[in-house]
């Protein structure tokens, strides 16, 4: 019967809004200000993990390079100037912490190889 009590008390009246959770207004609030200090924040649509299973990184890092090359190429090699892998490394970055790590490592020499940005994220 307990249960049944909290589920109804959850529920909101017909016509009215149902109360938004105390965790959800925190971390609301915490967004804001966040975005107050900064100029802008980031939104995770994954939980928080350390690294990303091989497949998953290995998708990542393909999909920003757009096309197939082989795991030893360089990105010196793949791009001919800093400017095109600085925004191959910016694409490897933002879709990995969409994916859930919060603050991807990943290496942008001239001189590391398409699966040492793999290793970087992957687990």
């Amino acid at each position: 019967m307990a249960k049944k009590t909290a589920q109804a008390a959850q529920k909101a009246p017909a016509g009215t809004k149902a109360p938004i959770p105390q965790e959800l207004q925190d971390a609301a609030k915490k967004a804001k200000e966040l975005k107050k200090q900064t100029g802008h924040f980031t939104v995770l649509t994954s939980p928080v993990v350390p690294c990303l299973p091989a497949q998953t990184a290995t998708g990542i890092v393909f999909s920003c390079l757009g096309k197939p090359v082989a795991l030893n190429q360089t990105l010196g090699q793949i791009f001919q100037n800093d400017n095109a892998r600085a925004a191959f490394c910016r694409c490897v970055t933002t879709s990995a912490r969409h994916a859930g790590i919060a603050n991807p490592n990943v290496p942008c020499s001239a001189s590391t190889t398409v699966g040492q940005v793999i290793q970087a994220i992957s687990c």
